[in-house]
């Protein structure tokens, strides 16, 4: 997929320098920088237990009783980032 991204010059400069000492083109290696991220963002959030949610109980109101993981997709769905 082609797309395009707004890079600060001073970290584009470094980037063009590393592909080409390394012989790389640039795409592969913001693709290997994108795929490492990605893994060790997976690798901590396996790991990493989330936190209660606030509840405020009023009177009359019923909360329904959520599991994390629920809690997870409802997010994922609607959008939102996970902490």
């Amino acid at each position: 997929m082609k797309t395009t991204l707004e890079i600060p010059d001073e970290l584009y400069r470094q980037a063009k320098i590393r592909a080409a000492s390394e012989n790389r083109k640039m795409k592969d290696l913001v693709s290997e920088g994108l795929r490492l991220v990605l893994e060790s963002t997976a690798k901590n959030a396996r790991g990493r237990r989330m936190a209660k949610a606030p509840v405020i109980i009023r009177r009359g109101n019923e909360i329904p009783a959520l599991s994390n993981d629920e809690m997870a997709r409802i997010l994922e769905q609607s959008g939102e980032r996970l902490p």
